[in-house]
């Protein structure tokens, strides 16, 4: 005889600290609430409706929420670090680089900055070497064509 009803059930796990640990579990939690992983109790198989994980409660209408299933990657797992945020890539959580913290604008300063300074540098001594072979062979042309007049008298 089986019987409508809720079970709450109150446990703790215990896991890795390493970070594919926390992403394991907040799979495999998630995976209670679309009946990927199922429970038997009393002979039924059960999946669970919602799960509480450190304060944050998933259900599966919040369970593709990206900010709801960071946040509890994040409970498990720790903060993610200053200049990262929590991203779900290929169904994974993780930590990634912020895009404005990860060093492309000051690398483009600094080039943009490096640039500004060399390439006029370059321009000047280039034009100058080129004006002194012009002005070299303008002498020699000229100082030659004075000996040749020389040589005619």
């Amino acid at each position: 005889m089986s019987g409508v009803g809720s079970l709450k059930v109150d446990f703790e796990v215990i896991y890795s600290t390493e970070a594919a640990s926390a992403d394991n579990l907040t799979k495999t939690t998630t995976a209670f609430l679309t009946g990927e992983n199922t429970i038997d109790v009393f002979n039924e198989t059960v999946f669970a409706t919602s799960v509480m994980i450190n304060s944050i409660t998933l259900t599966n209408e919040t369970r593709s929420e990206e900010e709801i299933m960071c946040n509890v990657y994040k409970s498990l797992n720790g903060r993610c670090e200053e200049n990262e945020k929590c991203v779900i890539l290929k169904g994974n959580n993780s930590c990634v680089l912020n895009e404005k913290d990860s060093g492309i604008g000051l690398t483009l300063v600094i080039v943009v900055v490096v640039c500004s300074i060399f390439v006029p540098i370059i321009i000047v001594t280039i034009t100058c070497l080129a004006i002194r072979k012009i002005r070299n062979k303008d002498k020699h042309l000229s100082h030659s064509q004075g000996q040749r007049r020389d040589s005619e008298w």
